[in-house]
């Protein structure tokens, strides 16, 4: 062994059997490349090719000669250790009988490689526990209890200011109207750029119902009496937009589908949507989300399918909007 706080003999050492180990693997590769015997060679050829072979191997000797030498002078300067190294219960292992038929050096490498590997991942679970969970000392004795959920019993009030802050945000694109009538139910009637309307049903913060239909198309249930009454044609299109306290002789119809194949399809969507929105915790940003993805069909006849870049499939446009990116999509192409 050598002393540790002079690692120069050492590398010296190492170095020169690297040299050693590098010159004898080029002797072995020239012997493999030698030429095989040609009887067609002259005896003058033959000779030179003998006397070749023989002034290599000499330089190869000479060579290796040395660099023994060098490995031997380096090998001398190395001083041994002038005290005791504690081995600890290690040096127990030489003691062992049985060493040569037990797998004890792999049983150990494995071993080590285990408690490496856990010390370095209890390491991470340590840092993630600092950033993530909160501080607790002795002196905490009551805890913070659970927030209650109560987002499907809202006051009408509560529920008012929070749409009148989404109605001006959405105010160029969507038209929100709020109508209550099934009593504490609230309804969200939404026109959205003259592509589509909608109704949605919500109890408190929760979404129930939605319904897809177009936009001539109407929620109102005519009365029965004035439905021999002739419709008139030429009216402008804000006209459909009329309010509910307006309308006395109707009411509002959340049931009935389109009579239209792709706003039927566009209402399956809308109601899977409400699972993939749902939360809990936070309904109010629950909502926003939802609005904001049902704004993305403005565009219903316009865009092409983000997949196969086309308008129609199966008679049909793209449908299917991602509930991330809000892209659009036929249902077939969807991801």
């Amino acid at each position: 062994m050598t002393d540790i706080n002079n690692l120069e003999p050492l590398y010296a050492a190492l170095k020169a059997v690297n040299s050693l180990r590098n010159t004898v693997s080029d002797m072995f590769k020239w012997m493999v490349d030698l030429p095989q015997n040609n009887p067609q060679m002259t005896d003058s050829e033959l000779k030179k090719t003998k006397e070749k072979i023989a002034n290599e191997l000499t330089q190869f000797h000479n060579t290796l000669n040395q660099r023994y030498n060098n490995l031997e002078a380096s090998c001398m300067l190395m001083s041994n250790q002038s005290m005791a190294m504690s081995l600890g219960n290690t040096h127990l292992v030489g003691q062992d009988p049985n060493y040569d038929k037990t797998s004890l050096y792999t049983d150990m490498l494995i071993s080590y490689r285990w408690l490496d590997n856990m010390q370095e991942y209890s390491l991470f679970a340590f840092q993630a526990m600092q950033t993530s969970f909160t501080k607790r000392n002795s002196m905490t004795k009551n805890r913070q209890r659970t927030r209650i959920i109560n987002n499907h019993n809202t006051s009408p009030i509560t529920f008012d200011h929070f749409m009148a802050t989404i109605q001006r945000v959405y105010s160029m694109d969507m038209s929100i109207e709020i109508v209550r009538p099934f009593g504490v139910f609230s309804v969200l009637k939404v026109v959205v750029s003259r592509t589509l309307r909608a109704v949605i049903v919500l109890r408190g913060f929760f979404i129930e119902w939605v319904v897809i239909k177009g936009f001539e198309e109407t929620f109102d249930e005519i009365n029965p009496n004035q439905m021999n009454k002739p419709i008139d044609n030429k009216r402008p299109p804000h006209m459909y937009m009329g309010n509910l306290s307006d309308m006395s002789n109707h009411k509002l119809d959340i049931w009935s589908q389109s009579r239209y194949q792709i706003f039927r399809t566009i209402t399956e969507h809308a109601n899977a949507a409400i699972i993939h929105f749902y939360a809990p915790i936070a309904m109010e940003s629950a909502i926003k989300a939802y609005l904001n993805w049902l704004k993305s069909y403005s565009k219903l006849f316009e865009t092409k399918c983000h997949k196969c870049d086309a308008r129609l499939l199966n008679n049909m446009p793209p449908t299917w909007r991602d509930f991330r990116t809000n892209e659009p999509y036929h249902f077939e192409c969807r991801p």
